[in-house]
């Protein structure tokens, strides 16, 4: 199946509205499809499920909530995350951390096959602006230092043979002035988030 192939099925009734309309919106790389579509992609989990997944900020959960019409208990589950995690969360930057609130973590749901509550057949049903930060950065974050940095993906198409991070937004239709946006957004909802 082609790029346009893929594409093309995308465009279908959103789960979420009940509105006709393109799951992936036309701003958004089709490179992102293309990796779900073959079953892979960063909204499955690896193998080791929920237990890495990164914090949620109440901020983030409202947005998603009135963005999809769905109560916060439909897709959002609060749980412990493992010393482990907020290490690795805290070495990649400590705004990440700061969204597992010493361990108390709010998670979006994943199924039994480890896809995100929020995963349709041509990727997120909820709009871009609504998504969690971490998602609408991933895989390039920003480093404490400022410098941009690749979280390493094998699965995914975007990092595959990309000279750099700047490589990578630019197949995903990213800018580094948007992400650094995101970043910053991401240091005042987590440093509101770790107070509550």
């Amino acid at each position: 199946m082609d790029y346009t192939s893929i594409y093309n099925r995308l465009y279908n009734t959103n789960l979420i509205t009940g509105k006709y309309c393109c799951f992936m919106p036309p701003k958004e790389s089709t490179i992102c499809a293309l990796c779900h579509a073959r079953g892979r992609g960063c909204c499955r989990l690896a193998a080791d499920g929920p237990d890495s997944m990164f914090g949620l900020t109440k901020a983030e959960i409202k947005t998603m909530a009135k963005a999809s019409g769905a109560a916060p208990e439909e897709f959002v589950v609060a749980d412990r995350a493992r010393a482990g995690v907020i290490a690795a969360a805290e070495a990649l930057h400590p705004a990440l951390a700061r969204t597992l609130n010493h361990g108390r973590r709010l998670r979006l749901k994943v199924d039994a096959g480890g896809a995100c509550h929020f995963l349709g057949p041509g990727g997120c049903r909820l709009p871009r602006r609504a998504r969690p930060l971490f998602c609408r950065m991933y895989p390039v974050f920003v480093a404490p230092q400022g410098e941009l940095t690749l979280m390493g993906d094998e699965a995914c198409l975007a990092q595959g043979q990309a000279a750099g991070p700047r490589e990578v937004l630019a197949r995903l239709g990213q800018s580094e002035k948007e992400l650094r946006g995101l970043h910053a957004r991401l240091l005042r909802l987590s440093a509101a988030h770790a107070l509550e």
